[in-house]
């Protein structure tokens, strides 16, 4: 019995040395592979790093190159690597980039600032503050990681003069890193971010803002495939930019207004029509926007197209009938157009049959509208 134990032992003994011995060979196996440099072809580029640390990539691969072609490069283990990047990835990674250590340092100290104001006395608290809870009409995955990106983004559009290219930078990235592919989702996300841009315009009167309606215009509302959002998102694009007091947004607003009424020709239901007109002016009134009177007079027009009725090459637009009618020169009042909307009260009083059944309501309209001072 005792002799058995001994052998165990001597077994058990043996078989953790040769345990130890395999462990030391496969470090020594890795520390051997890490210094390995991998298998040199006989036929290659040298690349050499000049003092600048610039290097030059060899012609025959710059020709094979687009011009401005974009690179990532990173280390792995002794390997330098090279991954030539497309549009979307170079975005991304470029967007990214602006949430840097600096960045971050910046928008602690600013968030500790505020803070520190909040716990002194609210009385102390200077310049505006974020409307979260408004830029999220709807639903969005991921909802509260945007809302932190969208509130370092507002704190940096406050600042003096406001960080506008790292502001686009970080609103790319909110886009690129929240899509998820669902068409609702996305398009609420984009919407969400026209909205956090309109609240930044009316509550910051810097010039250079004018930067992120082009951007807004020209990058995000192409990519909202709700026709609903879309018309809410160039709504309210349209109301920041006829804020701002500049001859190209001046253009800009105008074809904002072009865009909302071609998609109101391709409505062919009278209620959706409505409401799109009554979404327009009732913003403006409710912003106490005062427009110019080009903007104002191109709102009049098309609400008289649609009185008229026309045709466009796929849809007929009948004459509106008489209480939708009384429904747009109720618009014409809340643009303070009193006189435009006298006279053509007059008209449809003048024209309407005496058996026709809103013709009590017309007259009653025109004494209302004859009763405001011009």
């Amino acid at each position: 019995m005792e002799n058995d134990e001994q052998a165990n032992e001597i077994v058990e003994e043996k078989s953790r040395k040769n345990l130890e011995e395999k462990k030391e060979l496969m470090n020594e196996e890795k520390l051997d592979n890490s210094k390995k440099i991998h298998a040199i072809p006989d036929k290659v580029d040298i690349i050499r790093l000049s003092k600048s640390g610039s290097i030059t990539i060899p012609k025959k691969i710059r020709e094979n190159l687009e011009e401005n072609t974009n690179f990532a490069f990173w280390q792995e283990d002794n390997r330098f690597i090279f991954q030539i990047l497309d549009e979307q990835e170079f975005q991304k990674i470029k967007a990214a980039q602006a949430l840097s250590k600096e960045a971050r340092i910046k928008r602690s100290s600013t968030t500790t600032k505020r803070k520190t104001t909040h716990q002194k006395t609210k009385k102390n608290v200077s310049g505006p503050e974020p409307e979260l809870t408004k830029y999220f009409p709807f639903q969005i995955a991921n909802a509260e990681l945007i809302k932190d990106g969208m509130e370092n983004t507002f704190y940096i559009l406050m600042e003096k003069p406001p960080e506008i290219e790292q502001s686009i930078e970080r609103l790319k990235y909110i886009i690129l890193n929240y899509s998820n592919g669902n068409k609702t989702n996305d398009s609420r996300l984009r919407n969400s971010i026209i909205i956090l841009i309109n609240d930044v315009i009316k509550k910051n009167t810097d010039p250079t803002l004018y930067q992120l309606l082009n951007f807004a215009y020209e990058k995000i509302i192409p990519h909202i495939t709700s026709s609903y959002l879309k018309d809410q998102s160039l709504v309210h694009l349209f109301l920041s930019s006829a804020t701002v007091k500049n001859e190209s947004i001046s253009v800009l607003s105008e074809q904002i207004l072009n865009d909302l009424f071609h998609n109101l020709e391709n409505y062919q239901e009278n209620y959706a029509i409505m409401q799109g007109f009554k979404i327009i002016v009732r913003s403006i009134k409710k912003e106490g926007l005062i427009l110019s009177d080009a903007l104002k007079f191109r709102i009049r027009d098309e609400i008289r197209k649609f009185i008229d009725g026309f045709s466009t090459d796929e849809i007929e637009h009948p004459p509106l009938s008489t209480d939708l009618t009384l429904e747009m020169i109720d618009l014409l009042k809340d643009l303070h157009l009193i006189v435009d909307a006298n006279k053509w009260i007059e008209e449809l009083l003048q024209n309407l049959p005496p058996e026709d059944m809103f013709i009590e309501r017309v007259r009653e309209k025109l004494k209302e509208l004859r009763a405001i001072p011009l």
